[in-house]
């Protein structure tokens, strides 16, 4: 092949670039750091750092799910963690054995769903034993469906370790598990895009002489409300309570002001005649003069009382007190007020109401 430069024309060139007399394109800094596009829709974030608190959660599962699945097949199965680590959803897939049961849960009151797996040799072993066989057969999984029986026992197994799994995360966060639907491919087992952060974990499984995994993961999204709790220390470290800032918190809520009122009666009434009062117009109340007032506290009804004059003033005295005292209506239901009026001197002065010269109240 011919040359397109002779060396004379590559020495000049080379000569003229050196000594500036021809001009070459030169890739700045500023074009190297440049502004960089980000999405905000995609979990392309960098999480650092720990999760302590995800390794006592392990640890609590894998002992409860230890007990459950011996109770559940009566043979020992040593339940123990793996492995733990947040990565994306796409390559959790990829790491999942195939076939395997891959089941998806909700975690309520959270959104989003999650993905339980068994390893599919672990659950056909464990019908093996179910059914009175040795635990070590091997059986023929690839291609074809599971039985209604089969799928019956992996739901009961399903629901053990669901339970385990929701009392371990328990610590952090109160949530309910309950299953949506289960597949054998875990291609199908879709709960999040591939490129979203879950939190996945991997636990390994010891039936006498045979070994299998199984293994959840939660999409980072339905943890975040309360990822601050992941980070931090074991719930148990923290819950020693200091008799001094206890003593504190309880003064300073004694010296919160609430708004105390008495509401005198209700009426019921119809939109037109609300729209058509006027000055004058009379309201009858479900309450008479001397039946007892309902006391509410920041609108909240606490107890009962009765209305009169203290001093000059218009005053209430408290006959029955409740933490949970719902709304009542007080005719009729009162009597326990009337028990402490009668049971000693009233400390008010007169009555709200006045009489005529009838005796009438007006």
């Amino acid at each position: 092949m011919e040359k397109l430069l002779t060396q004379e024309e590559v020495d000049a060139l080379l000569k003229g670039v050196s000594e500036g007399n021809i001009e070459t394109e030169v890739c700045s800094a500023q074009e190297a750091v440049g502004v960089r596009a980000y999405d905000f829709a995609s979990q392309e974030r960098i999480i650092r750092g720990r999760m302590p608190t995800m390794e006592i959660i392990h640890e609590r599962f894998s002992k409860d799910a230890t007990a459950s699945l011996f109770r559940f097949i009566g043979r020992t199965a040593e339940v123990t963690a793996q492995s733990f680590e947040l990565l994306k959803f796409g390559e959790f897939l990829r790491k999942l054995p195939v076939p395997s049961s891959v089941n998806v849960f909700r975690t309520d009151p959270f959104r989003g769903s999650s993905l339980f797996f068994f390893d599919a040799k672990f659950t056909f072993l464990v019908m093996d034993i179910l059914f009175g066989g040795p635990g070590t057969s091997r059986t023929k999984i690839e291609g074809r469906n599971l039985t209604a029986i089969e799928n019956r026992i992996i739901r009961r197994l399903l629901d053990l370790v669901l339970d385990d799994l929701r009392k371990a995360w328990s610590i952090v966060e109160e949530m309910s598990f309950r299953c949506v639907r289960s597949e054998l491919n875990p291609q199908l087992g879709n709960i999040a895009a591939p490129t979203d952060i879950v939190l996945a974990a991997i636990f390994q499984i010891e039936l006498e002489l045979e070994r299998a995994t199984m293994g959840y993961c939660i999409p980072y999204s339905t943890v975040e409300p309360f990822k601050d709790r992941l980070y931090g220390r074991f719930q148990s470290e923290c819950t020693e309570i200091d008799p001094k800032w206890r003593q504190r918190i309880s003064e300073n809520l004694r010296r919160v002001p609430l708004e105390v009122s008495v509401e005198l009666g209700t009426c019921e009434a119809s939109l037109r005649n609300i729209l058509s009062l006027q000055v004058g117009d009379l309201l009858h109340l479900d309450g008479g003069p001397d039946d007892p007032m309902t006391l509410k506290i920041q609108d909240n009804a606490k107890g009962t009382c009765q209305a009169g004059q203290r001093n000059g003033r218009c005053a209430v005295e408290v006959h029955f007190m409740h933490r949970n005292l719902n709304k009542e209506r007080r005719i009729g239901k009162s009597t326990r007020s009337r028990e402490i009026q009668n049971a000693g001197r009233s400390q008010l002065e007169g009555s709200l109401f006045q009489k005529d010269s009838g005796g009438r109240t007006a």
